[in-house]
């Protein structure tokens, strides 16, 4: 874990409701709590959703405004609610960044600074048009209650969290993958399908790795919150692949069982071909337009997924299949060893 990423937590006051509603006090003088109401609930991705818009907005148009300073790229990992600060109109919203090693290139160059575009977002007019929409009908009454007073930094340790959580995320897609396939087919298809993915997983990352050292000055490509998308994202679009040729492969072998297993495997990989070549240039062509036009806070996920979706489709064809044509001749060797052995036990002597 590198001890230098730092994490900024920022809670934000927010009154949500009717002005009449806005003084609810106990006897004791404090804020009579209450279940947060699903429009509270709500709001909490809606500022997530317009911090990103606001953020990729921001970092974009700086080069183009002489005299203001970029402010770097960073990501909102998680919006909350402070479920024991709500009342029918108050509720505090806690806004957490992702881990961000500040004064790397294209990097903020301080925890300040994501605090000032964080604070500026709630006065931007950015901010008041989005209010203002027939799609935000719902929180036209939601505003700050008072200047931004909380705000912490998080390091390595919360930093680790995120990152234990997104390895763990791969990990029970991995375990996920391994029961289907092993429950729907048999244990050797699971065996091929998750060496056909840790394949593309290895690659995807290792394109990122190279393609920042190599052209970072002018493409630079971090692996994020972004990224980890990207892999889970590619994970399934490997597996539908493999799937459909596995499908294949035993509708094929119920139908002829006089045949080797790695000749039906080649007749039903050919078979599928035309479609795993279609499937794969459609998704491609997207990816790749993404990529062009869907700037700078689409560039990992696109570049991790553009990089996945090419060894994605020659690891179907070429490590899927033969792992599984491997796993199935390892399994009929140890049977027919066993069997041997099973003989030999009861020869007479």
């Amino acid at each position: 874990m590198n001890p230098d990423l730092k994490v900024a937590v920022l809670r934000v006051n927010m009154y949500t409701g009717a002005p009449e509603l806005r003084e609810e006090t106990k006897a004791d003088g404090t804020r009579k709590t209450t279940p947060p109401s699903p429009r509270q609930l709500g709001f909490a991705q809606e500022i997530k959703g317009l911090l990103g818009q606001y953020l990729a907005g921001e970092q974009q148009a700086t080069g183009a405004r002489p005299g203001r300073t970029p402010i770097g790229k960073f990501e909102i990992a998680d919006v909350t609610l402070i479920e024991d600060t709500v009342t029918p109109a108050f509720g505090t919203y806690e806004i957490m960044t992702a881990p961000v090693k500040y004064g790397e290139p294209g990097a903020p160059t301080s925890g300040d600074q994501v605090l000032t575009a964080l604070r500026t977002f709630f006065s931007s007019d950015f901010y008041r048009l989005q209010m203002m929409l027939p799609a935000y009908e719902d929180y036209h009454q939601f505003f700050v209650s008072e200047p931004i007073p909380s705000v912490s930094f998080v390091d390595s340790a919360v930093a680790a969290d995120f990152q234990g959580s997104a390895m763990m995320a791969v990990l029970m897609s991995f375990l996920a993958v391994l029961f289907y396939l092993g429950i729907r087919f048999e244990l050797a298809y699971s065996v091929g399908a998750l060496a056909a993915v840790f394949h593309d997983i290895i690659v995807g990352v290792v394109a990122l790795v190279l393609i920042d050292f190599l052209f970072g000055s002018f493409f630079s490509v971090k692996i994020d919150l972004q990224v980890i998308a990207g892999l889970l994202t590619l994970i399934g679009f490997s597996l539908n692949d493999t799937i459909v040729i596995f499908d294949r492969i035993r509708e094929n072998l119920g139908r002829d069982r006089k045949t080797e297993f790695a000749e039906l495997v080649n007749t039903s990989i050919n078979q599928t071909l035309s479609r795993t070549v279609l499937t794969t240039f459609t998704v491609f062509i997207t990816v790749v337009v993404l990529l062009i036009w869907g700037g700078e806070s689409a560039r990992s996920f696109t570049t991790c997924m553009l990089a996945g979706i090419i060894s994605g489709t020659y690891s179907t064809i070429f490590i899927a299949g033969p792992v599984t044509i491997y796993m199935r001749r390892r399994k009929a060797r140890k049977h027919e060893e066993r069997v041997q052995e099973a003989m030999a036990a009861h020869r007479p002597a």
